[in-house]
């Protein structure tokens, strides 16, 4: 059985807002007013999310997902990786080789 987790974002703004999904390599277009929900289906430890904004853009950067989906307007899309997938270290993840780690953001260790 599978486990589901949704984010869902609005463009608050008076512009056009870009919603870039990493690591799959996409982008949404975001009207005024328009909502978007991104599903992810969760691996086996759980999925991770890391959001950042900008002036004119957000980014979710999603770990843990075996697949994801876009749903705008009512309209479903999966998103494929555009990479291969590497098996997980046997090692426990360090903070400098985590990808939701941003030493720029996450100044605080």
């Amino acid at each position: 059985m599978s486990r589901c987790t949704s984010l869902s974002f609005q463009n608050a703004t008076v512009s056009l807002r870009t919603l870039r999904l990493e690591p799959w390599a996409r982008h949404v277009i975001l009207s005024p007013g328009e909502k978007v929900e991104v599903v992810a289906e969760a691996g086996p430890e759980g999925p991770g999310f890391r959001v950042v904004e900008a002036a004119d853009s957000t980014l979710l950067y999603t770990s843990g997902c075996e697949r994801a989906w876009v749903i705008q307007d009512g309209v479903s899309l999966e998103l494929q990786p555009t990479y291969d997938t590497l098996p997980l270290p046997a090692r426990r993840p360090r903070a400098e080789d985590d990808p939701l780690w941003d030493p720029d953001l996450d100044l605080a260790r």
